[in-house]
């Protein structure tokens, strides 16, 4: 689907309940503009997927982002493996974040330029939001203990999120996953962390998460990623297709370092979901 395209159906989008432009590879910041309109005006759009649509940049995401924050029917925000979006898109979602009161997914996995910055913006913005409840940054390499140790003392603070995807995220470190725990030993609501891929997940750590996260209802999930395989991508049109997860194919049944996959707590097996 092209931005002209886009263009001749967007007065029927509005009227849609769920739009997927997923692996629409030539859908460009344009086309962001008259999505934009479509949220500032429809009562029936509740679910919005933009993931690989890799010719998308921030420009295109800051703009859909400043509707969104008076839209009331948005409930599901998809921007992953979108690989040109940077901080200053999730900097503005966090904004979007603070005054929305209806979206409750956001997806932005496997966006590898977003880093700390982004990340504690959005961290920050969770003190004030009371709607959002599965947040997914798998895959945004560049996010580390820093802005973890922000994601901490938000989960203190906000009881409504209750699911948290942080898959192959190596540079989190023992002090990121420490206040990880201990944000899930002093919430009072269940959450359901996702932390496949993790380095530093020892078996010891993940036994002392996994009973801080069981104490509250919630549940841990740990999966063994296949290695990358890239042959479901089609480069000749710039859309992809089939593959999905944080290590950009799906969650595999291969043996790994925890052994086959496996969801380690209550419950766990709904967080495992892929895109």
């Amino acid at each position: 689907v092209a931005s002209d395209a886009l263009a001749a159906i967007v007065e029927r989008v509005r009227h849609f309940e769920s739009v997927s432009l997923r692996g629409c590879g030539r859908v460009e910041d344009d086309s962001m503009q008259m999505l934009a309109l479509v949220l500032k005006s429809s009562r029936s759009l509740t679910s919005l997927d933009l993931s690989r649509c890799f010719a998308l940049s921030d420009e295109g995401v800051i703009e859909l982002a400043k509707a969104l924050s008076r839209n009331t029917k948005l409930v599901t925000l998809r921007f992953a493996m979108c690989f040109r979006l940077t901080d200053r898109s999730l900097e503005q979602l966090a904004t979007t974040l603070r005054r929305n009161k209806a979206l409750q997914t956001l997806d932005v996995s496997s966006c590898s330029l977003l880093s700390d910055r982004g990340a504690i913006e959005v961290a920050r913005a969770l003190h004030s939001n009371h709607s959002l409840t599965r947040l997914d940054m798998s895959g945004c390499y560049a996010v580390t203990d820093t802005a973890v140790s922000v994601l901490a003392d938000a989960l203190h603070a906000n009881s409504v999120l209750r699911e948290v995807a942080m898959n192959g995220l190596y540079n989190i470190a023992e002090d990121g996953l420490r206040v990880l725990e201990e944000a899930a030993a002093a919430r009072a609501a269940p959450l359901t962390l996702e932390l496949s891929g993790i380095d530093h997940l020892t078996p010891e750590r993940l036994e002392r998460l996994r009973a801080a996260l069981d104490a509250h209802g919630g549940s841990l999930v740990v999966e063994a990623p296949s290695p990358l395989d890239f042959s479901e991508f089609s480069t000749d049109n710039g859309s992809a297709s089939g593959s999905s997860g944080y290590g950009i194919v799906p969650l595999a049944s291969s043996p790994g370092r925890y052994g086959t996959p496996s969801s380690v707590g209550a419950g766990a097996g709904a967080g495992a979901a892929p895109l």
